[in-house]
């Protein structure tokens, strides 16, 4: 039971309530005492907060607690919280550095794409990553999007002087490492729209920083990002992004750091919001195209269901949109080692059974795309990709 939204919001609500009976210690106390808590722990000292971080560890960080269930609590915004406060008390496992420095990291690898793959893909390093509690992580695209995307689009400044009807891409870290393609298909069908087209270098978002409770971080690389998209909304540029995770980023997380001016909107909407300017197809369809959704823009404000459905209707491609659940990687989720069963049999329960009927499936979402190709050892296309081809 307590893996469930209500559930996990139950044993917060004790955990809250504890807490103020017992505070938690200064942070001087914490990290003196940190070493002690931590040999405890391990020998099976009682803490509540052992129960509260067994609850929260499942939590997939999908977010259909706010929209779908019926409690409305974002038990991934408490998790992130009772992380930052529980590992206060608690040393940290190596993996949570790791996975705080991974958008940092993918940028790097992004300009060194072949010494990347060198250092990575061999028996030595993967078994170092699987020692270290993760598994699986993707290697950066080739060509990498500085050598696939000429200068034009991302070597701008905010200051000079745009063509009419500009429209920034806002590039997050994992689309821009390893899955350029779908940025070039990006500017191909914004292109055809009569779009010029910019993109913003990539910047890590915070995303992960915030998933794994590192909020100090997470504030600092979030400000930094919200200033600048900033400066892109000062010049009244209009600004779309391609991940759903990064989008959902900015609509909630990004609420409690400093005010973001304008959100930019999922690609999709954007796409739909100016159907007319959609050029005719080179060719029509017959085979449907199945796109598989993010969990994150299947319900609520983040939904593109209709976005999609009116693209593709207006190009002249059949499209079926399954009700699916979540995928199983769920970001880092599927990553990590004691998570990977749960992970492979949240991927059987429905995405498995529609990719194995659908020939043309797509996905929207970059860690959806790293599941199918690990559990099925199939690459599918982001819709955008079909898109890019018809024109």
């Amino acid at each position: 039971r307590i893996h469930s939204p209500k559930g996990r919001a139950m044993m917060m609500k004790e955990w809250y309530r504890q807490l103020t009976v017992l505070p938690l210690p200064s942070p001087l106390v914490s990290i003196l005492s940190a070493p002690i808590r931590t040999i405890g722990k391990y020998f099976g000292q009682s803490d509540f907060s052992h129960e509260v971080f067994s609850a929260m560890d499942g939590c997939l960080s999908c977010k259909a607690c706010i929209s779908e269930c019926p409690v409305h609590v974002n038990i991934p915004q408490l998790r992130s919280r009772f992380l930052s406060a529980y590992y206060s008390r608690y040393f940290r496992p190596l993996r949570d550095h790791l996975i705080l420095n991974s958008e940092s990291t993918a940028i790097r690898m992004s300009r060194f794409p072949r010494l990347s793959h060198f250092l990575l893909d061999n028996l030595g390093s993967r078994t170092a990553i699987r020692l270290m509690g993760l598994r699986d992580l993707p290697f950066p695209a080739l060509p990498s999007a500085w050598e696939r995307l000429p200068s034009l689009y991302w070597d701008w400044q905010v200051t000079h002087v745009m063509p009419n009807d500009t429209v920034v891409i806002v590039s997050d870290p994992f689309t821009w490492t390893y899955s350029p393609g779908v940025l070039a298909a990006a500017v191909h069908v914004l292109e055809a729209m009569g779009f010029a087209v910019r993109i913003t270098r990539p910047l890590p978002t915070g995303k992960a920083a915030h998933v794994k409770g590192f909020l100090a971080d997470f504030r600092r690389q979030a400000d930094r990002f919200i200033s600048t998209l900033n400066s892109i909304s000062e010049r009244g540029l209009p600004m779309v992004v391609i991940e759903p995770s990064t989008a959902s980023l900015f609509a909630d997380e990004y609420r409690d750091c400093i005010p973001l001016h304008t959100h930019p909107i999922p690609i999709a909407r954007f796409i739909a919001e100016h159907l007319s300017r959609l050029p005719n197809t080179k060719q029509t369809e017959s085979t449907p195209v199945t796109v598989l959704p993010h969990c994150m823009e299947r319900h609520g404000p983040l939904s593109t269901h209709s976005a999609w459905t009116a693209i593709f209707n207006r190009v002249g491609i059949p499209l079926v949109i399954p009700a699916v659940g979540c995928c199983g990687m769920a970001g880092v989720y599927g990553h990590e080692n004691h998570h990977y069963t749960d992970s492979a049999g949240i991927f059987e329960l429905s995405w498995k059974p529609v990719l194995d009927s659908s020939p043309q499936a797509t996905a929207s979402g970059f860690s959806c795309k790293c599941q199918i190709k690990r559990e099925l050892n199939r690459t599918v296309d982001h819709p955008l990709e079909v898109l890019a081809r018809a024109f």
